[in-house]
């Protein structure tokens, strides 16, 4: 039989890792920005003391990549069929070479899933290595964090025959997609009534969470929790929700977020 544990952990991240390839390292590299104003999340960005029920989600604060792109030319496989739109929202990983990658998150490999201890998420990254402002290559990448994407790894040495296709950068800010980390309220409904929190983030419609959930007893309410230099207070609570108090947003920092599972055979 297998056994195998997937979990969740965000952290911050500052160097590349090595990999074995072209010698093209990458990484997803994400930055806490400001704190988001959306009508989907509308207790999002709520500050003073209110009131928060199963499922919301507060303190959140948007998530950007180091920049974004788009082509000035849809990518096509070698049948002319399209690969990658022209208008498909591309975002910047950190590597030596300029390196974007399709933001929408596509079905993966379903063997490399069951293999992986869950759902993977197809991207395509194309290469400027010389930042020229055209790509000359292109190569596929698995990604195992639902929500926002997260992979890092090296170019491959033999990737797919040369490309030559122009790109526009664009400022981040001014992606469709709107990634954010924040705060969920899940609930007291627990045999000990402590107040439960996850830390969600990805984008409305498709959010992941971290494996870690956050906890206040109900023996330190009122009481508060810190987490990536914001911190908010419990102030009290019932059956039907809790009194929150915002008291710091998230600092600006490096937001990464990896999955790992653990295999155990008996």
């Amino acid at each position: 039989m297998r056994w195998l544990a997937s979990s969740c952990t965000a952290y911050i991240a500052s160097t590349v890792p090595a990999f074995a390839g072209s010698g093209i390292n990458f990484q997803t590299i994400w930055m806490v920005g400001d704190p988001i104003a959306s009508p989907d999340l509308p207790k999002a960005n709520q500050v003073g003391a209110f009131q928060v029920s199963r499922g919301d989600i507060f303190m959140a604060s948007r998530v950007l990549p180091q920049s974004a792109a788009r082509l000035t030319d849809a990518l096509r496989d070698d049948k002319g069929n399209v690969r990658v739109s022209q208008d498909a929202e591309l975002f910047a990983l950190k590597s030596d070479a300029a390196i974007f990658c399709t933001a929408q998150q596509d079905a993966g490999s379903k063997l490399i899933g069951f293999l992986a201890g869950g759902q993977t998420f197809g991207h395509v990254c194309l290469v400027d290595a010389d930042r020229n402002g055209r790509f000359e290559s292109a190569f596929d990448v698995i990604g195992q964090v639902k929500g926002l994407p997260s992979f890092a790894g090296a170019v491959p040495k033999s990737s797919k025959p040369p490309i030559d296709l122009g790109y526009m950068q664009l400022n981040p800010r001014d992606m469709r997609t709107v990634y954010f980390v924040g705060l969920q309220y899940l609930s007291n409904k627990n045999l000990f009534k402590n107040e439960i929190f996850e830390v969600v983030f990805g984008s409305t419609g498709n959010l992941g969470h971290l494996s870690e959930r956050l906890m206040i007893k109900k023996k330190d309410i009122p009481g508060g929790l810190g987490l990536l230099g914001g911190d908010f207070s419990l102030l009290s609570s019932t059956e039907d929700g809790a009194q929150i108090r915002v008291n710091h947003p998230f600092a600006r920092w490096t937001f990464n977020v990896e999955r790992r599972v653990t295999y155990k055979f008996y």
